[in-house]
């Protein structure tokens, strides 16, 4: 009994083995088929995968080219032959040209694969009105609708939609998607009433005034004050600068990047010694600050120093070093929120020589700046002292690299952000030339001339600051009692291939004892100048040129030698001009070049022709002259009565620009 229980157990143990086995086999089959069936959805999944980064790839690859393609359409130079006007009339015609010459806007093989390739293509495009957008009163508000303290400007925006195509090709296998690229630009256009009051906003300097009407343009006093500012920014905190990078290393190549103390940026400044040096590469996270004289030079031809803020280079430290001379030779400089330049002229060097500060490029070196300004590089008892341009060229106009944020800084609970107010305006390009002389002179070049040009504004004055830009020492004045004035401001320039351009707002400044009221104001501006003890004076020798756009003129002196060029356009009913430089050099016989005056309409040049007729002072009427002055005579004023096309169209920029992608749909 016992026995047969045992067999039966072990037959039972047989067939339960078997089924464990039979199980088992049934199991791994399963996995195997699973292990297929994974295998194949994870494959299709990888190909839709693929076939959506393809999809991402092309659609992304269109934006990239056409935010890069239309940059070029509404750049500076592109709307200066096409401006804009007052409706979507050129808007159209220029996105009609883009769109046909962009039928295919990509077409490549996808890189990794080599076998996919897509094709972007463009067949039309949509205008709608946007209506106006304004920025807010504070930074953090961004864009808004446009406000009654606005409506003195005529604002245009307007968004563009243009359907793009993509059409992906993988093995014979073609896939098709369609987007909208959606492109909104606004752009704003100056009445007449706006260019007189925008100017002269500009031109006030020292005495601070209240801008009428929610005008946001800055005054020169402003940017002066701003640069100030800029300058002594980490002043709070002296134990936080960090010294130059090379200790007392003369004549040793520079390179490298400085000014970060982690997590801040730091401003750098020199120590007590000239900084003498080879450049190659520098760069800054903050402001360079020199001020004790310098003499750099660039030790191969793409030598370029970089400031992501501000570039000081002075010689202001009350003759500790008792040199005579600073110097840039052959160096690029990038700096993104301004370059100052500045001198103590009442520090002698120890030889009794004046000081000078001398920049001389080669063609292959470009000094580009946001702000560029030159304050105190003048002596009433040494006429040699000053800034010497021999060679060069320097760009002042707005920059599209990486500037230093001021949150950045270490600071205070009370510290002041820079950027919060007015920065874009301070950023746009702008040039101020106070309490100096300066010479650009391009007669001893061999290689290239000297060429200044700026994008925004311009100003010439007598009123500025010590050379270390302390406020409180802003003024007209030498004294406290206001009796003696700074030394006026001279500007020469020499030789043929001497130019100095400005596309925005000028205003040559005379001395003042009181604020200038605005225009209209009404109030009496008896008492108001000082002439007497000197006036901002221009010098053009030996075929220069000095082309100035809209330009308030105060009383100031011009000598102009034959066949110099001096151009300025007059403001609407000859605001702001003061024929007083005309009459002075008629009468010292220092009118001998070539004066070219353009009016604001016929009207205008009627009544300038009247005006010097009285005066007797020579001129010429004449329709146009489009930049050639080869018709304009010297020792004449020529009268320009015809501008080129409209003001409202001519005098335009584009005040916002934004894109992006919408209905993307995958078929």
């Amino acid at each position: 009994m016992v026995k047969n229980w045992i067999k039966d157990e072990k037959g039972f143990t047989m067939v339960q083995t078997l089924a464990t086995l039979m199980l088992i086999s049934l199991l791994g089959l399963g996995l195997i088929l699973l292990g297929f069936q994974v295998s194949e959805q994870i494959t299709v999944t990888q190909a839709i995968s693929q076939q959506k980064n393809y999809k991402t790839f092309a659609t992304q690859e269109a934006k990239i080219t056409l935010d890069k393609e239309l940059e070029q359409v509404f750049s500076e130079e592109n709307l200066k032959k096409n401006p804009l006007g007052m409706n979507d009339g050129m808007l159209r015609k220029l996105m009609t040209d883009f769109v046909r010459n962009h039928e295919v806007l990509n077409e490549e093989k996808f890189k990794k694969t080599g076998s996919a390739s897509y094709k972007n293509t463009l067949s039309s495009f949509t205008i709608e009105n946007m209506g106006a957008l304004v920025p807010g009163e504070e930074e953090e508000q961004g864009w808004e609708g446009q406000s009654q303290s606005s409506v003195s400007t005529n604002y245009y925006n307007y968004r563009v939609r243009i359907p793009v195509k993509t059409t992906i090709t993988e093995k014979e296998k073609e896939t098709t998607l369609t987007s909208d690229y959606c492109y909104e630009v606004q752009w704003e256009s100056k009445k007449e009433g706006d260019l007189v009051l925008e100017t002269d906003i500009w031109g006030n300097m020292y005495y601070q005034i209240n801008r009428p009407g929610g005008i946001q343009n800055l005054s020169a006093d402003t940017v002066m004050r701003r640069m100030a500012n800029i300058y002594h920014i980490q002043d709070e905190t002296p134990d936080y600068l960090i010294p130059f990078p090379v200790k007392d290393a003369n004549n040793k190549v520079l390179n490298g990047t400085f000014g970060i103390e982690s997590p801040f940026v730091a401003d750098v400044t020199d120590g007590k010694s000239v900084l003498n040096n080879d450049v190659s590469r520098l760069q800054f996270e903050g402001s360079l600050l020199l001020e004790n004289g310098f003499d750099l030079s660039g030790n191969k031809s793409d030598a370029q120093l970089v400031t992501k803020n501000l570039l000081g280079l002075t010689n202001a430290s009350n003759g500790i070093n008792g040199i005579s001379q600073s110097a840039i030779k052959n160096l690029s400089i990038d700096a993104r929120t301004g370059l100052y330049i500045s001198l103590d002229p009442e520090s002698r060097s120890r030889d009794g020589s004046g000081k000078k500060i001398t920049i001389n490029n080669d063609g292959q070196s470009l000094i580009e700046t946001t702000n560029l300004v030159i304050n105190q590089t003048i002596d009433s008892n040494n006429p040699d002292v000053g800034t010497y341009i021999t060679s060069g060229e320097i760009q002042v106009g707005p920059t599209r690299n990486e500037t230093t944020d001021y949150r950045e800084y270490k600071g205070t609970a009370d510290t002041k952000n820079l950027q919060r107010h007015d920065w874009h305006q301070y950023q746009q390009g702008n040039a101020i030339i106070s309490n100096s002389k300066v010479v650009l002179d391009s007669q001893t070049s061999r290689s290239s001339g000297v060429s200044v040009n700026v994008a925004n504004n311009f100003m010439l004055t007598n009123a500025g600051m010590s050379a270390d830009l302390v406020e409180d020492s802003f003024s007209y004045f030498q004294d406290e009692g206001r009796e003696k004035i700074k030394k006026p401001s001279e500007l020469v320039l020499q030789g043929r291939n001497t130019h100095f351009n400005v596309e925005g707002y000028s205003y040559l400044d005379a001395p003042k004892r009181n604020q200038r009221p605005l225009t209209g104001d009404g109030n009496n501006e008896k008492h108001i100048y000082i002439t007497n003890q000197g006036l901002n004076k221009i010098t053009l020798k030996d075929g220069s040129q000095m082309e100035l756009g809209f330009t308030g003129i105060e009383t100031f002196t011009l000598e102009s030698g034959r066949d110099t060029v001096f151009s300025v356009k007059l403001l609407p009913g000859l605001a702001l001009f003061n024929p007083y430089f005309l009459e002075q050099s008629v009468r010292n016989n220092h009118l001998n070049g070539k004066v070219v005056l353009e009016t604001y309409n016929k009207e205008d040049a009627s009544k300038l022709a009247a005006e010097l007729a009285s005066k007797q002072i020579p001129y010429n009427v004449v329709n146009s002259v489009s930049g050639n002055y080869s018709n304009c005579d010297n020792g004449v004023v020529t009268i320009v009565e015809n501008r080129s096309g409209n003001v409202q169209t001519q005098y335009q920029y584009v005040t916002r620009q934004f894109s992006y992608l919408t209905d993307v749909k995958y078929k």
